[in-house]
């Protein structure tokens, strides 16, 4: 029944077809802006909150401790506990439990894509749809997702010198999953890769960075020799290590890190245009960042996690790279035509390949 996420697809390539100003909204935009949003995260949550509650794995678990009302102590992480608890004492019915947790996940990409720009946040809307991990969010991984989603928010601010903002953001993300703490290190990656990137030795930097992820295998050896002096480290290691045992071989790459690929190689080859765009420092974030979390390939479980981090920044890139053409609506075009095929990769031939299950009622 792969069938009705391809047509949950096209009908929000429907609603993302009204054209917004480039650079200032105008008066009437600004009245429909929040009704046209408001519509657009409703879809998406009803779509998702109306499906079958034994799709996904991790919203199964989830399901279970909104019944109960309890997260669990063991799991830490206080502020998603006390989101389930006020879920499960305010709402009735699991229904209602996937609908509300589709509801963040969509609003806080929404923020995210509207404080890179109110005018061209629908299209990035429409081409995240497209994407795997856009339903992969939805289907399971929800405290990751909010997680993400506050993370990225987060750095938005920071790239807006709210430091204040950034910070507090990332705390909470953090209480609501541990790999949310990396934001730390966001500013560090930022710096790092507006010195490097900006230098003559950015193609050394882009072999280096091949070399990293096609054949990196030592981070094993470091991530055991780090004590276990807290919570976090622990199941950091343990997601790090646990892979040891279960992948046959270090080589783990999907179609999706083919995207990543493709942004990176035609950034740097596009190097002197690219610079002129208005998210020029979001290239580079996305190519440093992708280049630190290459260190952590041999563990997918571990490795996805920290990948899922950069993934919302590639529609925003993917759309950018319009500026490499002189007919700026054709590139628009050609864009969504190949977001929408590339969905229909992911729904007919990724998705079963690698064991997703199919949207059902």
């Amino acid at each position: 029944m792969q069938i009705f996420y391809f047509l949950f697809v096209l009908f929000i390539t429907i609603i993302c077809i009204p054209h917004y100003s480039e650079n200032k909204l105008k008066p009437y935009e600004v009245a429909f802006f929040p009704f046209h949003a408001f519509f657009l995260i409703l879809i998406i949550s009803l779509f998702f909150g109306l499906r079958n509650v034994k799709l996904g794995v991790d919203s199964v678990e989830y399901l279970r401790m909104y019944r109960v009302g309890d997260y669990g102590r063991e799991h830490g992480e206080p502020i998603f506990a006390l989101l389930i608890k006020i879920l499960h004492n305010i709402l009735f019915g699991d229904k209602a439990f996937l609908f509300t947790m589709s509801c963040i996940i969509s609003l806080l990409c929404f923020v995210f894509y509207s404080e890179i720009s109110t005018s061209d946040v629908f299209k990035y809307c429409l081409i995240l749809s497209c994407f795997y991990y856009f339903y992969i969010f939805h289907l399971s991984l929800y405290r990751n997702t909010i997680a993400i989603g506050l993370v990225n928010i987060a750095f938005i601010r920071y790239k807006k010198r709210d430091w204040i903002t950034f910070f507090i953001l990332g705390i909470i993300a953090s209480c609501i999953h541990y790999s949310a703490i990396l934001f730390i290190g966001f500013p560090f990656i930022d710096y790092f890769g507006l010195r490097v990137i900006n230098s003559r030795k950015r193609h050394l930097f882009l072999f280096v960075f091949l070399l990293i992820f096609f054949f990196t295998s030592f981070m094993d050896i470091l991530v055991a020799l780090i004590p276990p002096f807290c919570q976090p480290v622990v199941v950091f290691k343990e997601y790090f290590l646990r892979a040891r045992y279960y992948l046959s071989s270090t080589f783990h790459i999907t179609h999706s890190h083919f995207i990543s690929l493709f942004i990176i190689i035609i950034f740097n080859l596009n190097f002197n245009r690219m610079k002129k765009t208005k998210y020029f420092d979001l290239y580079i974030f996305h190519s440093v960042y992708f280049v630190f979390i290459a260190l952590f390939k041999d563990s997918v479980g571990l490795y996805d996690r920290l990948y899922f981090y950069i993934q919302l920044f590639e529609p925003i890139l993917i759309f950018e790279y319009r500026n490499l053409f002189k007919e700026k609506r054709l590139a628009s075009f050609l864009i969504c035509l190949l977001t929408i095929l590339y969905s229909i990769f992911t729904i007919f031939i990724w998705g079963p390949r690698n064991l997703i299950q199919p949207y059902y009622l």
